[in-house]
């Protein structure tokens, strides 16, 4: 992806989950693409949250542009997932499979969702 504003706006979430705040939650929403994350504005105007400058400093060590604010992120469900928990749960639990190094480093991260999310949403 190349940019965050390629993320559409939804209008329903049926058949969305909603990601957290969290750097982690930020990497899933990048690596997983316009097509597979939309965005529903929020109705406060967007002040920045207590962790947004640590998870705009994560996004820059992953070579990724700061989230714009004022947003709850969704992640799409691929149709056969049973619970939409269960799918971000999964992808969670594969990513931190991984080794030591690319739990601590920002850009090994986003190098192993960008594999995971290849499988989760093959082409």
């Amino acid at each position: 992806m190349s940019s965050w504003d390629a993320i559409p706006n939804l209008v329903d979430t049926k058949g969305w989950v909603a990601l957290g705040e969290s750097e982690f939650d930020a990497l899933i929403a990048w690596t997983a693409g316009p097509e597979n994350v939309g965005r529903v504005a929020t109705e406060a105007a967007p002040e920045p949250e207590p962790g947004d400058g640590r998870v705009d400093r994560y996004l820059a060590d992953a070579g990724i542009p700061p989230r714009p604010r004022g947003f709850v992120w969704y992640l799409r469900v691929p149709p056969e997932t049973p619970a939409a928990e269960d799918f971000v749960a999964g992808i969670t639990a594969v990513a931190h499979d991984t080794p030591p190094a690319a739990r601590v480093s920002p850009l090994l991260r986003r190098e192993r969702l960008e594999q995971i999310m290849a499988f989760a949403y093959p082409a």
